[in-house]
């Protein structure tokens, strides 16, 4: 009696065991909705967002570590076994054609954008500052006049120059960020227009004593994030888990490792003022609608536009 009681037993105790292993292995499944999947993933060099360190092959900054995290939540894999790295018109161009799922590097959230790429949601608030040499006789936006402004190709110029001034500017492009800055640096060029995470990366490292931010653009307020390839099937997987990533506080503790003093806006979390759709996209707004003139009677312009 005692051998056929310790049958059943074992007979059920294999039973409750393969469904807990089913509800176990169902519930790993549900949490990485991407397992398996290929994912082709491209950056390029922005720091304090992508830093390239040691060797091509090493690569850190706010964007690495958040698509790293973001794997790790969705169970994707790595085209290729790794993050490819590209300067940014090759970045932008590929990644429009549908060559990556993800480009990353400090990209800015607009509705240009938008008809290109399928937008995450808003990770980064950042700020335009218009970097000067030391050594340069301009204070703002409104002494560029005759004056060379240093631009990367790809990048659009932001409309914060009144449009007298920007029809005198000369833009000179450079191929990547790091030779826009060194185009300023060395005297080609008279200023640039960039976000001020990137600014202060340069000016405290490299650029030290030879750079300076001149003036920092008021209203110029713009979202950072990841761009994903349009019409792509994973990006509500993606958005999903970074919306989580916010709220929970892990897109704050990445910024903060490389800007210590960084404090995530409260309308990036938990559906905050201004923004719409499930997954806390802001309204599409062009910065050139927030930056004001100084003087009022006078048009806020992109430089390259004044001059087409």
């Amino acid at each position: 009696m005692f051998s056929k009681f310790f049958a059943k037993a074992t007979v059920l105790a294999g039973l409750v065991a393969a469904f807990s292993f089913s509800t176990v292995s169902q519930a790993a499944v549900q949490q990485l909705p991407l397992k398996g999947a290929k994912i082709s993933v491209a950056v390029h060099p922005y720091p304090p967002f992508v830093q390239v360190t040691d060797s091509l092959e090493t690569l850190s900054g706010i964007d690495v570590d958040i698509i790293r995290e973001l794997q790790r939540r969705t169970g994707f894999e790595y085209d290729d076994d790794r993050i490819h790295l590209t300067n940014l018109s090759i970045l932008l161009d590929l990644g429009q054609k549908g060559h990556f799922d993800i480009i990353a590097g400090g990209l800015t959230i607009n509705g240009k954008r938008g008809n290109l790429f399928n937008q995450s949601v808003p990770l980064f608030r950042s700020n335009t500052v218009l970097v000067t040499n030391t050594t340069a006789n301009v204070k703002s936006v409104n002494d560029m006049g005759g004056k060379v402004l240093a631009n990367t190709v790809g990048s659009a110029l932001s409309s914060v120059f009144p449009k007298d001034v920007a029809q005198q500017i000369r833009v000179h492009q450079e191929h990547s960020v790091f030779l826009t800055f060194y185009a300023v640096y060395k005297g080609t060029a008279d200023a640039l227009l960039i976000d001020g995470p990137m600014a202060d990366d340069v000016i405290n490292s490299w650029g030290k004593g030879r750079l300076k931010i001149a003036q920092d653009i008021a209203g110029s307020d713009s979202y950072l994030g990841l761009m994903f390839k349009k019409n792509s099937p994973y990006s509500v997987a993606f958005n999903r888990a970074l919306v989580e990533m916010r709220n929970d506080g892990t897109i704050e503790r990445i910024v903060q490792k490389y800007l210590p003093n960084y404090k995530m806006p409260p309308e990036l979390i938990d559906k905050g003022p201004g923004f719409s759709n499930e997954f806390n996209v802001p309204a599409t707004e062009d910065r050139k609608d927030r930056v004001k003139p100084s003087d009022p009677t006078k048009e806020l312009v992109d430089p390259l536009v004044a001059q087409s």
